[in-house]
């Protein structure tokens, strides 16, 4: 199966581009009725949504080269970051 498109909620845009943008490095995309980011060969798009109760889990196939590339190893493992964004996600939709 190949995800094209996921669609997550989150209670604060704003953290979650910074999320994308500032903490993985990569690009985001403002759109009137939230964000954008191109991972691989999927898009991941963010709304805003309320809160969510429950346990989420969501991946994207990255090659063990392009993913040591990136600064993701360290960046990932020495910051709160992860948890906070993780703590603010509300909903997950998937289509392919």
């Amino acid at each position: 199966m190949h995800i094209i498109e996921a669609v997550v909620t989150a209670t604060d845009l704003e953290a979650a581009a910074g999320f994308y943008r500032g903490l993985l490095e990569l690009p985001v995309t403002e759109h009137p009725d939230g964000i954008a980011i191109d991972i691989g060969s999927s898009r991941l798009i963010v709304v805003e949504g309320a809160p969510f109760q429950g346990v989420h889990h969501l991946a994207f196939g990255i090659s063990p080269h392009d993913f040591e590339q990136t600064a993701w190893p360290v960046a990932l493992s020495q910051s709160s970051a992860c948890l906070a964004y993780m703590e603010m996600l509300a909903d997950i939709r998937c289509s392919s």
